[in-house]
């Protein structure tokens, strides 16, 4: 990323996230069904930016034409944010589970024909702090 975008480099740092690759198994996207899904997992704090999360589901939503689905696995009040309104008709809520339960509704969220392995990638996340200069 920093070879890619050399004037944001101080704004960019990597993040690994760990994984627990028994129960968490990359696999490739299968979207026969037509419906994109996307599995968020943890709390909605304020240093995450729910607000820009939800606006860009809520544009992919709209370009889907409504093939989306929002799966939320956590405690946090989605509808804090006035943003999530616009996606809650699309957003299935699972409230709190442990990690094999998060891998089980990962892999639910996912069609029949791919539920042999769960669409959760064991991968590293790129951080883009907005304190050093806004994107």
């Amino acid at each position: 990323m920093k070879r890619k975008l050399p004037g944001r480099s101080a704004s960019i740092e990597f993040m690994p996230v760990p994984v627990d690759t028994t129960l968490f198994k990359q696999a490739a996207f299968d979207r026969r069904d037509g419906v994109f899904r996307v599995v968020f997992s943890g709390r909605l704090d304020e240093f995450k930016d729910p607000p820009t999360m939800f606006r860009t589901f809520e544009a992919v939503h709209r370009r889907l034409r409504g093939r989306f689905e929002f799966h939320y696995v956590g405690t946090t009040d989605p509808h804090r944010y006035a943003e999530f309104a616009a996606i809650g008709s699309s957003t299935v809520r699972h409230g709190h589970d442990a990690a094999p339960e998060v891998a089980a509704i990962s892999r639910a969220a996912m069609p029949a024909s791919s539920r042999r392995s769960s669409k959760a990638c064991p991968a590293p996340c790129w951080s883009f702090s907005r304190s050093a200069g806004r994107w």
